[in-house]
């Protein structure tokens, strides 16, 4: 089984705190309630994926320029990243990928 995970942080956990549902580019906030929640929300994923017998999975970073996820974090050697979503190669998708 291939897994595709497309993120945003526009969508992780939290971002609907009072104060924190924009979050700037590159303070305490960005690490905080950006990277590390979407890292760990990401880890969380791949590992039930793991879990339930993936046999490879792509994660790709559709927030911005693809820089959100703290890869070292990502506790899996069975994941390709990709950083971008207009890096993603939709026909090479749909080939590998049940959609």
């Amino acid at each position: 089984m291939n897994i595709l995970i497309i993120v945003d942080m526009g969508g992780i956990s939290g971002r609907c705190k009072r104060n924190k549902s924009y979050i700037r580019w590159n303070n305490e906030d960005w690490e905080f309630y950006g990277r590390k929640m979407i890292t760990e929300e990401v880890q969380t994923i791949v590992k039930q994926c793991l879990d339930l017998g993936a046999e490879s999975i792509t994660i790709c970073d559709a927030h911005a320029n693809g820089n959100s996820i703290i890869h070292d974090e990502i506790k899996s050697n069975k994941y390709n990243f990709i950083s971008q979503i207009r890096k993603l190669n939709v026909k090479r998708v749909k080939k590998k990928f049940t959609i």
